[in-house]
């Protein structure tokens, strides 16, 4: 059985990560909603009750330009390859410690490497694993505020998670 990493801190990122991109106004009309654990990515996209689009979101503790490459998981971008097939856009959103950043998955348009990988500080044998390679030009930089939660709201969303591990953003 594989360990569960994601904890509350993770999920406050996605929250505030997802609450700036929502404030931001070409994604004001956007819900976004998370997806359970067996859909292997973060969330579904909602526009007037139709999902329109599927994506995942990673928090880099480094500047964008640390690396010539972000890695990520091999079966990760294949889940969000598989999403495009709906012809809904599927995307990965970086937020890294200088800037927010996307790339759009083309799964016909662009092939990367493909290497042996991943991270080994937490001794868990199942973190290295097939990893894709996306260089950093091929992600557009989000001109996002980053809408980070007081001490009061941060608590009640953590009460809220606690007991409940899914999560909306925009949801009337």
């Amino acid at each position: 059985m594989r360990l569960m990493y994601e904890n509350l801190d993770t999920a406050v990122d996605e929250v505030e990560f997802f609450r700036s991109l929502r404030n931001d106004q070409h994604h004001s009309t956007q819900t976004f909603r998370k997806l359970p654990l067996g859909y292997e990515i973060e969330c579904a996209v909602e526009v007037d009750g139709k999902v329109v689009g599927f994506c995942e979101f990673k928090r880099r503790h480094n500047e964008m330009s640390r690396y010539p490459t972000l890695i990520l998981s091999l079966r990760k971008y294949k889940q969000l390859i598989s999403y495009t097939y709906f012809e809904s856009p599927a995307k990965l959103y970086v937020r890294w410690d200088d800037c927010d950043a996307v790339h759009v998955i083309r799964p016909k348009a662009i092939t990367y490497d493909i290497e042996w990988g991943g991270r080994s500080d937490r001794g868990d044998w199942q973190d290295r694993e097939p990893v894709v390679h996306i260089p950093i030009e091929h992600f557009d930089v989000l001109t996002l505020g980053r809408d980070r939660l007081d001490d009061a709201g941060r608590k009640r969303l953590e009460r809220l998670l606690k007991a409940d591990k899914s999560w909306t953003v925009g949801d009337k």
